[in-house]
């Protein structure tokens, strides 16, 4: 689905079942016999990577943890003041991994890589953490910063903790901006219209119909400015298709992008949001600038980091 071609990976299905309680143990055994003895379990699951701790007598091969944890420990950033978006955050954060299981998880592993920066200063300075580094999400440049005979878009999904209904609320205060919205289901289409038309915004949104990533980037050119809530991929699906984002000013951008290369706005700040929709053109963004962390960011670039990291463990 993403245009890649991975004839020269070689893939081993295994049923989740087998991954799972014991099974797991009589897994890895099997598994361990035909994989090379210098082979590394790479994950970004944590529940697998605490299975494979536990199962490293077997193995005895080592684990990197790609984690992908905010301010060290949770799912998403964690804000001082409380919001009218607040609970929507606690709720995503019932079933996360406890903070002192995630510890163990991070000590026992012999690398941990952090997509935030934040992330991983936060838990070497809890835990002494000697083996750790910092990646982000390798972006695939596709399509140049010029030529946009659209606006504004959002990409991504459409559940409630991506705070939909902050965006909603930001449109309330800017009835002349018009927003598209690729991503969810009919249903979640539907819920997401019976919102708007609550707020009055319906006719501000036009949500399209399912769209397969394959060809999400050849719509996603046109567009100019990009709007993101929280943190997420759908920010580098923006940066390779040369659409600038709109992003809240939280820990994990502020780490990546310099002021003058993207549009940043106050986190659950419906106001702010409003202001920065309405006078997206008015900002100006160094494309240069914008070039340059695609680059540094690229898959290649990536590649080498991750081949370097691995070698040093």
């Amino acid at each position: 689905q993403y245009n890649y071609d991975l004839n020269s990976i070689k893939f081993i299905q295994i049923p989740k079942r087998k991954l799972i309680g014991i099974n797991f143990f009589f897994t890895i055994y099997k598994l361990n016999k035909i994989i090379p003895q210098n082979s590394i379990f790479y994950t970004r699951s944590y529940n697998l990577a605490r299975r494979l701790i536990k199962s490293k007598f077997l193995h005895h091969k080592k684990i990197i943890l790609e984690s992908h944890k905010k301010d060290g420990y949770y799912k998403e950033e964690q804000l001082k003041t409380k919001t009218n978006y607040t609970r929507l955050r606690q709720d995503y954060e019932k079933n996360n991994i406890s903070k002192t299981k995630l510890q163990r998880i991070y000590s026992q592993v012999n690398m941990v890589l952090f997509t935030s920066k934040n992330s991983q200063k936060i838990v070497k300075k809890d835990l002494c953490l000697k083996n750790s580094d910092f990646i982000w999400y390798p972006i695939d440049s596709k399509h140049d910063f010029i030529n946009k005979s659209k606006h504004i878009v959002y990409v991504g999904s459409l559940h409630s903790s991506k705070l939909i209904d902050l965006l909603l609320d930001a449109l309330m205060d800017v009835q002349n901006i018009n927003l598209d919205i690729y991503g969810g289901t009919t249903d979640d289409h539907n819920r997401l219209i019976q919102k708007a038309m609550k707020k009055n915004v319906a006719r501000q949104i036009n949500c399209h119909k399912f769209v397969p990533y394959s060809q999400l980037h050849n719509i996603l050119k046109d567009y100019k400015f990009g709007v993101a809530m929280v943190e997420g991929i759908k920010v580098v699906d923006y940066l390779e298709c040369g659409v600038i984002p709109i992003i809240p000013r939280i820990a994990t951008y502020t780490d990546i992008f310099d002021e003058d290369t993207v549009i940043y706005y106050q986190p659950d700040n419906p106001k702010d949001l409003a202001l920065k929709l309405k006078q997206a053109n008015q900002f100006t963004v160094s494309i240069d600038k914008l070039k340059s962390i695609r680059e540094f960011y690229s898959i290649v670039n990536f590649g080498k980091r991750l081949s370097h990291t691995i070698s040093s463990i």
